[in-house]
């Protein structure tokens, strides 16, 4: 016995397993037949413990057929990786091993029941379609597949040929099998899930109905191509697009919508790629687009108010659709696709907003907001802007929650007396520095004229005009008038 078992050492080491053929020979010695004896001996519970153990040690697996299960599983896992899917041809050899055949055999067993729950769901983990169908059917879907990774999308105009296969045609065939409920489920979904649309039901009368719904289908894919290249789907009604009049059969779209006669999934079709269904006048419209390539070109859509755009003042006609909005005169569709567009209402909050965020930014990178009254950032008069906030507030006329934001920032509403403090502080940092505060005339500290200040304290002082809480403050440092 532990010769045998040395011998299956010497097959594992060489060969990387432990399945030993049948008839296979080592040394002289009938491996494979020895071997088998020992599963049968397991398999009746007459196998000694000692010898169980020394052959799970050497790799052994009682159950063969649990080991090619797991050897098939790990080629449909590396075919599912390398090719995206899990659908065998059911003639596809997989290193050596008839994979297609094994995975029928699969359905097999699930269709009668008998496939271990365990195995199907690690099958339905790499995507197994359960539904064993024509090579033919699945060829046709991969192209299929190509197809709308191409387009874009998966309306196939009926007479078009994928790789010399009638791709409209059988498309075609799935919709009529689909309306005649004879289309399997597991199918159904796999063309649902590369965006296969279904007709509305064929009716008998509608002879011509196959003849409409291509030429719809080909006006919807100019749609599409038209969309993705402008950016919206506001069509001209003048358009023509490969040939066809597009803006005259959007119009009819429209007209049809209107009429309650457009069918809900055309409905929702045309909803999907960004048709506005109340158009207005061409020059409302041409406006907006004007507003759109203004907002993708800057980043946003606070059109100055002079600003003109393809010849037109456009910052002049966002002023009149505001206008119009604060009237109550704008139409709720419009006030909407302006909104989208990211317009703000109302301009004076939005201009506050960005200059605030801009005194965040200043704050941020210096430290303080002793912003010089001429001072410019980001091309916008950030001094101004912040005097103006000032005065605001000595009037009482700044709002309290603004007021709240400023003072939590940082801003002290009397420059004048910020100013003082900073110049004091500065005097107080060259006093420990040098001992004394005998600063030069023409010293700078910090970026501030610090012996120009002293000597104007002075001045003060000589004329009796200094607060006398300052003056008291400048003497405990030491300053001798």
């Amino acid at each position: 016995w532990d010769e045998m078992a040395n011998l299956l050492r010497v097959y594992k080491e060489r060969e990387g397993h432990c399945n030993v053929p049948f008839v296979h020979t080592e040394d002289g010695k009938n491996l494979g037949i020895w071997l088998e004896k020992q599963r049968q001996q397991k398999k009746k519970g007459k196998l000694d413990i000692c010898h169980e153990t020394q052959l799970k040690d050497i790799g052994l697996m009682w159950d063969i057929h649990s080991e090619r299960w797991e050897k098939n599983y790990r080629r449909l896992v590396k075919f599912q990786q390398r090719e995206g899917h899990s659908n065998v041809p059911h003639a596809h050899t997989e290193d050596g091993m008839k994979l297609g055949t094994w995975l029928n055999t699969q359905r097999q067993q699930k269709k009668k029941r008998k496939l271990n729950g365990s195995l199907e769901k690690r099958l339905d983990d790499v995507e197994v379609v359960w539904g064993a169908h024509s090579e033919q059917w699945d060829k046709s879907y991969f192209l299929l597949v190509k197809f709308q990774q191409r387009e874009g999308h998966s309306i196939v105009p009926k007479s078009h040929i994928e790789d010399g296969t009638g791709l409209g045609r059988w498309l075609a065939k799935q919709k009529q099998q689909k309306e005649k409920g004879k289309l399997d489920g597991c199918l159904e979904k796999r063309l649902e899930d590369v965006g296969v649309v279904w007709d509305a039901p064929i009716r008998k009368k509608e002879k011509n109905y196959c003849f409409h719904s291509e030429q719809w289908e080909k006006n919807y894919c100019l749609l599409v191509k038209f969309q993705q290249r402008e950016g919206h789907s506001i069509v001209p009604i003048s358009h023509t697009e490969d040939g066809l009049k597009l803006g005259n059969w959007l119009y009819n779209q429209r007209q049809q919508k209107k009429k309650r006669k457009l069918d809900e999934s055309s409905e929702k079709r045309l909803r999907d790629v960004g048709v506005v269904w109340e158009v207005h006048s061409e020059k409302w419209e041409k406006n907006y687009l004007r507003l759109i390539k203004f907002q993708q070109r800057e980043g946003h859509p606070n059109v100055p108010n002079k600003h003109i755009e393809d010849g037109i003042n456009l910052g002049d006609w966002l002023n009149k659709q505001r206008q119009q909005k604060k009237k109550r005169n704008l139409d709720a569709s419009l006030e909407t696709r302006l909104e989208d567009a990211g317009i703000v209402w109302d301009v004076r909050s939005e201009n506050w907003e960005k200059n605030y965020r801009l005194l965040v930014k200043y704050q941020q990178r210096e430290g303080h907001l002793n912003i010089p009254r001429n001072y410019v950032e980001d091309n916008t008069k950030l001094g101004y802007w912040l005097d103006a906030q000032r005065r605001q507030q000595n009037k009482r006329k700044l709002d309290a929650s603004l007021k709240r934001r400023l003072e939590d920032l940082g801003v002290v509403w009397d420059a004048l007396t910020e100013k003082w403090e900073k110049n004091y502080r500065l005097l107080v940092r060259f006093r420990q520095r040098e001992g004394h505060w005998g600063v030069p005339q023409k010293h700078i500290e910090g970026g501030m004229k610090l012996g120009e200040w002293l000597d104007r304290q002075r001045q003060e002082k000589k004329k009796g005009r200094l607060n006398s809480s300052r003056e008291r403050r400048l003497e405990e440092l030491g300053v001798v008038w």
